[in-house]
């Protein structure tokens, strides 16, 4: 009978208890986070690598799912505090994001289309989150009657660039597209509703950082 190697023995022990060690540590590696919280522990582009897709589709499904991490996250905070506050803090949502939809939907005017900005706008979730979760405190303590603002137009250098932009294709026909006065009602209708929320609002230093948000918004809309 053949007597086995005790080195080659102890070599093959060795790697076997070394593939065992390495395997949970690769599983955990590997594994895709599904709570909020380890969603949250990750920026979205390292849960964008986690997810295995980093398509451009597979970047607007990470950015979508840490700003729904982080919408549940503020919202079971709030909810301790009054319940009654969530759906303040969603009509917020809803007015801001229309703003940055329709600063978006006023770029893909201006360039002729394209996808690009679908992309930016379910990123932009991500961001907004971030600055609701901030200012809940102070988003979420309206008035009954509105203070009265100094006067802002935030959208004049987006309509600007639509009516340049219309002026420059007139004799051409862009497939596809919606008019330019479409654009520009979208525009002046979500810059009312923001208006109005921003003039409800009872803390004055929350008030300038909406303000501020919506200019950055225009800016980056404009370098977009």
């Amino acid at each position: 009978m053949k007597t086995a190697n005790p080195v080659t023995t102890l070599l093959i022990a060795a790697s076997l208890t070394s593939l065992s060690n390495a395997a949970p540590k690769a599983a955990k590696e590997q594994a895709v986070p599904k709570t909020a919280a380890e969603i949250l522990a990750l920026s979205t582009d390292k849960l964008t690598e986690k997810l295995g897709n980093t398509s451009e589709v597979g970047q607007d499904q990470a950015a979508r799912l840490w700003a729904t991490a982080k919408r549940i996250d503020t919202e079971g905070k709030l909810a301790k505090k009054d319940v009654a506050l969530v759906p303040i803090l969603d009509e917020w949502r809803d007015t801001l994001d229309r703003w940055q939809d329709s600063l978006m939907f006023a770029d893909s005017f201006e360039s002729g289309g394209g996808t690009m900005y679908s992309h930016q706008s379910a990123r932009n979730n991500a961001e907004l989150e971030i600055f609701l979760a901030k200012h809940v405190d102070g988003l979420t303590k309206m008035l009954d009657e509105p203070v009265k603002l100094q006067p802002i137009d935030l959208k004049a250098s987006s309509v600007a660039r639509i009516d340049k932009a219309a002026k420059e294709r007139k004799d051409e026909k862009a497939e596809g597209l919606p008019s330019d006065a479409e654009v520009k009602k979208e525009l002046k209708e979500a810059e009312e509703a923001l208006l109005i929320q921003i003039s409800l609002i009872s803390d004055k230093a929350t008030r300038e950082a909406v303000i501020a948000w919506a200019k950055e918004s225009v800016k980056f809309a404009e370098n977009f």
